[in-house]
């Protein structure tokens, strides 16, 4: 399959996501072979600090590596095996954009990184994860499937 097509797939994969409903304004898209996900700070996701919660930046990282390790996965569906954050500093508000690093494969499975950074291109926090493969096939999810028909 041709990578543009599935890279499409995996976005409308991404889009669809029941997760995806909570995260207004989020999106994906690839440039130059890697995942990038915007999303502007909804306050609702703010804690009591007035700050950015970890849960909410946890997932933009592991969006932004998942779906970069996603693109050499063109077959079968892969999971996040582990995710290593670093919190370098707060973000209260606009728009951030993570974007995936390819790392390589290796015995263990799918090796990706992600930075995210706020409007100021300011490092908020960043991520190494571990993507391992199982046995469904991409083909076997609706809104792939869909993508791939357009």
């Amino acid at each position: 399959m041709k990578t543009d097509l599935h890279a499409e797939a995996l976005r409308q994969l991404f889009l669809h996501a029941p997760i995806s409903k909570s995260y207004s304004g989020i999106d994906l898209h690839y440039q130059d072979a890697v995942a990038r996900v915007t999303w502007p700070i909804d306050s609702a996701f703010l804690h009591g600090g007035n700050a950015l919660h970890g849960s909410a930046i946890m997932r933009l990282l592991d969006d932004a590596a998942y779906f970069t390790a996603a693109l050499y996965s063109p077959e079968f569906f892969i999971v996040t095996v582990r995710l290593d954050v670093r919190f370098h500093l707060p973000a209260t508000s606009g728009l951030l954009h993570a974007i995936g690093e390819w790392k390589g494969n290796d015995r263990l499975g799918f090796n990706a990184g992600a930075a995210l950074y706020d409007e100021q291109n300011r490092k908020v926090a960043s991520a190494k994860g571990v993507f391992s493969m199982t046995q469904q096939r991409w083909e076997q999810f609706a809104q792939y499937q869909c993508a791939l028909r357009r």
